[in-house]
């Protein structure tokens, strides 16, 4: 079964390493990224003309503090990991959901499933909260989604779809991510596209999302994690290089501009190897192999 993408999760992460000491973002890897121009719309940052991005010479974010306490339950191929509230969720590889409370310091896990997650039937492709909702996106293009409370997990609903929709849409190659009330999908040539879910869940049509010229991945320079966080999407790449970018409208979104700055943290680059970035509280969050949690204070 191939893993979901998730911010966030959903998880493109593997192989990183932690993000806690400094180093400058060199300047022939912003060059890197400089030369493609594809129409694209949310994403965050990567293969931008210069006159699209914003450079700031400050780093708009922190060097990274650990968090005491660790997340359990990872064992590297986890089907997602992503926050919901003030908690951390981690669904495991049987479909198994835990809880950890983000606090001053990270909770023991709590099991919230009654049920396994995107095990059964049609695997799953995306599994992402929506407001008081874990929904699991199969490979059929299904949603499914689940209730959450105090004490766990409901069953799974099926969600219904826009009657001229059929079923949510995305390449196979996408960035498939949530960001408020919308499923985003950037496609391989950094074409931006969302569908909204109304109130009680259904998908709306699928529609164009415009912004400045950029693309994803370009050479050497990989995206490793989309983070969708409050009304922005932070995207980490390989370079340890931070880079945000905000929506200004249901229908467009400002330029990307980055947060680490030339002599800011990099992240995701140095100690033990990184497998999950989130945001939570203003703090981009990266947790490595042994469950360790480092928060970088994002200063905006």
């Amino acid at each position: 079964m191939k893993k979901p993408f998730v911010i966030l999760s959903l998880s493109l992460l593997i192989g990183a390493t932690l993000g806690c000491e400094p180093q400058s973002v060199e300047e022939n890897s912003m060059q890197n990224m400089e030369n493609t121009s594809e129409v694209t719309t949310e994403n965050t940052y990567v293969k931008s003309s210069k006159s699209s991005r914003i450079k700031k010479e400050e780093p708009a974010m922190d060097f990274a503090q650990q968090i005491p306490g660790k997340i359990g339950h990872l064992d590297g191929k986890e089907l997602a990991v992503f926050t919901m509230d003030d908690k951390i969720i981690v669904i495991n590889s049987n479909g198994v959901a835990y809880a950890h409370h983000i606090g001053e310091s990270i909770g023991e896990g709590i099991r919230i499933s009654n049920v396994p997650l995107g095990v059964g039937g049609a695997p799953a492709k995306f599994i992402f909260p929506l407001r008081d909702q874990i929904l699991v996106v199969n490979q059929d293009r299904e949603i499914w989604r689940h209730g959450t409370d105090k004490l766990g997990m409901s069953f799974a609903k099926m969600v219904p779809f826009h009657p001229t929709q059929g079923k949510i849409v995305w390449n196979e190659e996408d960035y498939v991510f949530p960001l408020g009330n919308r499923i985003m999908m950037i496609n391989k040539s950094g074409g931006v596209y969302a569908s909204e879910f109304s109130e009680d869940y259904q998908v709306g049509e699928k529609y164009r999302v415009w912004g400045s010229p950029m693309g994803l991945d370009n050479g050497d320079v990989r995206i490793r994690a989309l983070i969708p966080y409050n009304n922005s999407v932070i995207a980490v790449n390989n370079m340890g290089e931070v880079w945000a970018v905000d929506f200004l409208s249901e229908t467009t979104y400002g330029r990307p501009y980055i947060l680490n700055g030339r002599d800011g943290p990099s992240v995701g680059v140095y100690g033990e190897p990184a497998v999950h970035f989130l945001a939570h509280d203003e703090k981009i969050l990266v947790i490595n192999v042994k469950g360790e949690v480092w928060a970088h204070q994002i200063q905006r």
